[in-house]
Parts: C-alpha cells; structure tokens; sequence
C-alpha cells in the first residue's frame, strides 16, 4: 500500500511556462491511496474505471503505460491494482502525479525494490509526458514536495522555510476545467495584444514570494486578487468561480483566486482567521460545493 498526496498553486499558473516562478504548496489532506495484490489477472478497481487493465479506455493511457512499464521493469505478474483517490480530478491538484506516485511506491513495496526520490520521480514524469504532453513539472514537485516551493520551469526548485500565520481553503467547483482550453485562450490574448499581461503576472508573483518570506500575509492576499485579475482578463475564470471568489470576500478573506489551468477546478480563499474561515467552508458545503481542503501555513 502506498498514498500520495495533491499540491495547489498559490500564484503563477500560466506564467509559469514563460519562466517566471510558481509558488506551489502540498495539500496533504488530498491524497492518493493505492493497493497492489496478487491476481490471476491485471485488474484495476477504482472509482474511474474497473476492469481488466487491457480494457482500459485511451484517455487513462498514461496510467496503462506506467502501470505496464512498472511490471517489465521490476518483473511482476499479474497483479490487481486499487486506486482509491480522495482528491478531485481535472481541478489543478496534481491528481495524475499523485495517482502515478502512489501506484510507483506501491509497485515497488510490492516487489521489495527500494525506490529513491529520483527513481520515484522519472516514473510520474514518464506518465505525466503522456498524459499532458510537455508538463512544466509543477505537479510533480508539488506531490513529492513535504514544503511550500518557489517552482521555476528548467531550474532548482526552493524551499519556503518562512511560515505564515494563517489559512488556505481550497473549494473544488465542480467543473472539470480544460487545460488544454485554457492554454489556446491564452495563446490567442498574447498573439493579438502581446506579452505584456505576462511581465505584470511575473511583477505579482515576485511581489507575493517577497511577502510569503517576509511573513506578510496581508500583502501576500493583495497579490491574489490582482492576479486573479489577470487571469479573468486572459478568459480563464468561469461564472461560478467569479461567484465562489466574491462569496470569499464577504466572509473576510484577504485574497481570493482560481488555482490551475482555470475555466473550472478550484478557488482558493486565505485568511488569517480560522474561524471566518470556517464559516466560508460551511456555506460552500451548504452551497454543494465540495470537496474542500485546508492547508495550515504556519506549520
């Protein structure tokens, strides 16, 4: 058995593949579970797909192809394969990562191979290259990563050692959003009004990593708003979101924002008050908005 948990990105979605940096932070409470067991066939069970692993449909191809190299590489028969992920999919939370890390370790428990983090990580970049095509590799330092990171595309990632005193809601909208979409809708903004949008996105995230080090959560919370200004300018935002996002405001956040590639997925709300921001995960429950997650920064 192994578990793997979801990462969220704070600031510089989209940027990010210009090479500006990301701050991304590991969700732990979102999280992967997989189990590996003798079979008399390679069977996978999950919520997505049960059945035998050769029936499984092309758009869980990555899953096939690594699940397939695993077993040439460490030489086991037939085996069945639990996934049981408690993490939203298409919502900017790494879940392919997650659920490619998870089933690595496990294959490799199975076996009593031992793994290094850098084995771990050439195997979910080989499924994460054919489920995306050419990832940045955020979701995959934010899955292995135990600490906030400073991710910059082609180089060393940082730690954040600085803590915040504070409260990151994350709320799944219940829309699967389009990578994809989104990447050609913002393609489309540069080509007719240039790269602009982008230096003032990379002005932002500078101003929020200066703020996160220097433990200034108000300033860090002003960047969120006027970078997810930014992306509803690009066309990344959605009805919904726009609505989850204002809803946050009432109930006192400091800064609200979509979190990932946009056009559905997650909004994320930071506060400095526990209990107001209690209150804003209540009323998105009430509302039907779930799942939600909640990750403490000054630990």
């Amino acid at each position: 058995m192994a578990q793997a948990h979801g990462k969220i990105i704070l600031i510089g979605e989209h940027a990010v593949v210009h090479y500006t940096p990301a701050i991304v932070l590991p969700v732990f409470d979102a999280y992967v579970e997989v189990h590996v067991e003798a079979s008399e066939s390679d069977y996978i069970d999950s919520s997505f797909f049960k059945g035998n692993l050769k029936d499984i449909p092309n758009i869980y191809q990555a899953l096939h192809m690594l699940i397939i190299k695993l077993k040439q590489d460490l030489m086991i028969n037939q085996v069945k394969i639990t996934i049981d992920p408690h993490i939203p999919v298409a919502a900017g939370m790494g879940a392919s990562a997650a659920i490619a890390s998870a089933i690595t370790q496990a294959m490799f428990q199975y076996t009593k191979t031992p793994l290094s983090q850098e084995t771990l990580q050439t195997y979910i970049n080989f499924s994460e290259k054919i489920a995306h095509g050419s990832p940045s590799g955020i979701d995959v330092e934010g899955v292995l990563s135990h600490q906030p990171l400073i991710f910059q595309k082609e180089t060393m990632s940082e730690r954040i050692t600085s803590k915040l005193n504070g409260y990151l809601l994350i709320v799944y909208s219940g829309i699967k959003g389009s990578t994809k979409d989104a990447i050609t809708r913002v393609k489309t903004y540069l080509d007719s009004q240039g790269n602009q949008i982008i230096q003032d996105m990379k002005d932002s995230i500078n101003q929020t990593i200066r703020a996160y080090k220097n433990t200034d959560i108000q300033s860090v919370g002003l960047q969120l708003e006027r970078y997810q200004s930014y992306l509803k300018t690009l066309g990344l935002s959605h009805s919904i979101l726009d609505k989850m996002i204002e809803d946050a405001y009432h109930f006192g956040s400091l800064g609200a924002k979509l979190s990932g590639g946009g056009l559905g997925g997650c909004m994320i709300a930071l506060f400095d008050d526990y209990n107001k921001m209690v209150q804003l995960k209540e009323h998105y429950n009430n509302k039907g908005y779930h799942p939600s997650f909640v990750v403490d920064l000054s630990k």
